[in-house]
């Protein structure tokens, strides 16, 4: 996509679809200290596997529980016969 300008249109419309709310943990990410708006939004299909820059595929995430996705799904990746080394980028 690369236009920061829409993405962020995205981002703030996947917010406020979220009512501003973590979908893991349901904590109000507007009381959270996380200095990166783009850290608040995450893709379910990862970019890895084709996942697009949509609505459709963006739920709002705090920064811990953001963390707390990304080290499990390498831990599955890494269980993978084929490992993770070479998908992600």
């Amino acid at each position: 996509m690369k236009n920061p300008k829409r993405e962020q249109q995205i981002r703030e419309k996947v917010r406020k679809r979220d009512s501003y709310r973590c979908y893991f943990c349901e904590r109000d990410i507007r009381k959270s200290p996380i200095k990166s708006l783009e850290s608040s939004c995450h893709h379910v299909i990862p970019k890895m596997f084709g996942g697009k820059f949509e609505k459709e595929n963006l739920i709002t995430i705090c920064k811990s529980c953001h963390k707390k996705y990304e080290d499990l799904f390498k831990i599955a990746l890494d269980a993978m016969p084929f490992g993770w080394k070479g998908i992600i980028k």
